[in-house]
Protein backbone atom coordinates (compact mmCIF):
# COMPACT_ATOMS: atom_id res chain seq x y z
CA UNK A 1 0.00 0.00 0.00
CA UNK A 2 2.53 2.35 0.93
CA UNK A 3 4.04 1.87 -2.66
CA UNK A 4 0.86 3.06 -4.15
CA UNK A 5 1.14 6.19 -2.27
CA UNK A 6 4.25 6.95 -3.18
CA UNK A 7 3.16 6.68 -7.22
CA UNK A 8 0.56 9.05 -7.00
CA UNK A 9 3.26 12.02 -6.58
CA UNK A 10 6.04 10.21 -9.36
CA UNK A 11 5.58 11.34 -13.30
CA UNK A 12 3.24 9.05 -14.93
CA UNK A 13 6.19 8.45 -17.22
CA UNK A 14 9.03 8.05 -14.72
CA UNK A 15 10.96 10.94 -15.79
CA UNK A 16 12.75 12.76 -13.19
CA UNK A 17 13.98 15.54 -15.55
CA UNK A 18 12.07 17.93 -17.41
CA UNK A 19 13.18 20.90 -19.67
CA UNK A 20 11.56 23.66 -21.45
CA UNK A 21 8.01 23.07 -22.33
CA UNK A 22 8.16 19.48 -20.83
CA UNK A 23 5.40 18.40 -18.55
CA UNK A 24 5.78 16.77 -15.44
CA UNK A 25 2.45 15.17 -14.63
CA UNK A 26 1.50 13.20 -11.64
CA UNK A 27 -1.92 12.26 -10.20
CA UNK A 28 -2.51 15.48 -8.56
CA UNK A 29 -1.07 17.87 -11.02
CA UNK A 30 0.78 19.24 -14.29
CA UNK A 31 3.82 21.17 -13.93
CA UNK A 32 5.83 22.67 -17.14
CA UNK A 33 8.34 25.36 -17.33
CA UNK A 34 7.26 27.32 -20.29
CA UNK A 35 9.37 30.02 -19.90
CA UNK A 36 13.24 30.45 -18.82
CA UNK A 37 15.45 33.42 -19.22
CA UNK A 38 19.52 32.68 -18.02
CA UNK A 39 20.20 36.36 -17.69
CA UNK A 40 17.44 38.35 -16.92
CA UNK A 41 17.65 41.97 -17.13
CA UNK A 42 14.34 43.38 -16.63
CA UNK A 43 14.93 44.93 -12.63
CA UNK A 44 15.92 48.61 -11.10
CA UNK A 45 19.10 49.67 -9.97
CA UNK A 46 17.62 49.05 -6.60
CA UNK A 47 17.40 45.02 -6.96
CA UNK A 48 20.70 44.25 -9.09
CA UNK A 49 22.07 40.60 -8.11
CA UNK A 50 25.20 40.92 -5.80
CA UNK A 51 28.80 41.27 -7.93
CA UNK A 52 29.55 38.10 -10.09
CA UNK A 53 26.15 36.91 -9.82
CA UNK A 54 23.07 37.08 -12.36
CA UNK A 55 19.43 36.85 -12.30
CA UNK A 56 17.49 33.44 -14.02
CA UNK A 57 13.94 33.66 -14.82
CA UNK A 58 11.66 30.56 -15.18
CA UNK A 59 8.13 30.56 -16.07
CA UNK A 60 5.77 28.02 -15.15
CA UNK A 61 2.43 26.83 -15.34
CA UNK A 62 0.95 24.42 -13.20
CA UNK A 63 -2.61 22.40 -13.92
CA UNK A 64 -4.66 20.94 -10.51
CA UNK A 65 -5.27 17.69 -12.37
CA UNK A 66 -6.60 16.18 -8.89
CA UNK A 67 -10.18 14.20 -9.17
CA UNK A 68 -10.85 13.70 -5.86
CA UNK A 69 -9.57 17.15 -4.40
CA UNK A 70 -10.85 20.64 -5.35
CA UNK A 71 -8.04 22.86 -4.30
CA UNK A 72 -4.17 22.45 -5.05
CA UNK A 73 -1.87 24.72 -2.96
CA UNK A 74 1.14 26.19 -4.85
CA UNK A 75 3.70 27.50 -3.43
CA UNK A 76 7.13 29.25 -5.13
CA UNK A 77 9.03 27.94 -1.93
CA UNK A 78 8.55 24.40 -2.65
CA UNK A 79 11.00 24.90 -5.44
CA UNK A 80 14.55 25.52 -4.86
CA UNK A 81 17.64 26.09 -7.61
CA UNK A 82 20.79 24.98 -7.72
CA UNK A 83 24.11 25.95 -10.07
CA UNK A 84 26.60 23.48 -10.12
CA UNK A 85 25.16 21.77 -7.37
CA UNK A 86 24.79 24.26 -5.08
CA UNK A 87 21.60 26.13 -3.31
CA UNK A 88 21.10 29.53 -4.75
CA UNK A 89 18.81 32.06 -3.45
CA UNK A 90 15.55 32.93 -4.54
CA UNK A 91 15.37 36.80 -5.50
CA UNK A 92 12.40 38.87 -5.72
CA UNK A 93 12.41 41.67 -8.08
CA UNK A 94 8.91 43.31 -7.25
CA UNK A 95 7.90 43.75 -10.39
CA UNK A 96 4.01 43.23 -10.77
CA UNK A 97 4.68 41.60 -14.27
CA UNK A 98 6.74 38.64 -13.06
CA UNK A 99 4.53 37.66 -10.56
CA UNK A 100 5.09 34.41 -8.35
CA UNK A 101 2.69 31.30 -9.46
CA UNK A 102 1.62 30.81 -5.38
CA UNK A 103 -1.96 29.93 -5.48
CA UNK A 104 -5.16 27.80 -4.57
CA UNK A 105 -5.69 26.17 -7.52
CA UNK A 106 -9.07 25.19 -7.95
CA UNK A 107 -9.97 21.51 -9.60
CA UNK A 108 -9.01 22.04 -13.55
CA UNK A 109 -8.00 25.37 -13.44
CA UNK A 110 -4.22 26.75 -13.79
CA UNK A 111 -2.08 29.34 -12.05
CA UNK A 112 1.14 30.78 -14.14
CA UNK A 113 4.08 32.25 -12.14
CA UNK A 114 7.48 32.93 -11.91
CA UNK A 115 10.79 32.17 -10.03
CA UNK A 116 13.87 34.25 -10.04
CA UNK A 117 17.10 32.88 -8.47
CA UNK A 118 20.40 34.53 -8.31
CA UNK A 119 22.99 32.72 -9.50
CA UNK A 120 26.88 32.97 -10.32
CA UNK A 121 27.88 34.56 -13.81
CA UNK A 122 29.61 31.72 -14.55
CA UNK A 123 27.66 28.83 -13.62
CA UNK A 124 27.26 25.25 -15.90
CA UNK A 125 24.94 23.78 -14.78
CA UNK A 126 21.34 25.41 -13.62
CA UNK A 127 18.66 23.25 -11.71
CA UNK A 128 14.83 24.10 -10.68
CA UNK A 129 14.18 21.37 -7.95
CA UNK A 130 10.67 20.54 -6.77
CA UNK A 131 8.90 17.93 -3.90
CA UNK A 132 6.34 16.46 -5.34
CA UNK A 133 5.68 15.18 -2.03
CA UNK A 134 7.85 16.97 1.03
CA UNK A 135 6.79 13.85 3.32
CA UNK A 136 8.17 11.22 1.08
CA UNK A 137 11.70 10.90 0.11
CA UNK A 138 12.47 10.52 -3.99
CA UNK A 139 10.18 12.70 -5.32
CA UNK A 140 12.16 15.47 -6.30
CA UNK A 141 11.74 15.67 -10.01
CA UNK A 142 14.49 18.78 -12.01
CA UNK A 143 13.50 21.15 -14.48
CA UNK A 144 16.81 21.96 -16.18
CA UNK A 145 17.20 26.12 -16.42
CA UNK A 146 21.06 25.37 -18.32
Amino acid sequence: AVKEVKNEYLDINGKKEFKLNETFQNKYEKITMIEVNTNFKDYDEYSSPKSGYKYIMAKFEIENINEENDELYVSSYEYNASADGVAVKQAYIGYDKYDDFSATVGKGKKTVGYVCYEVPKNAKTIEIDYEANFWIDGNAIKFIVQ
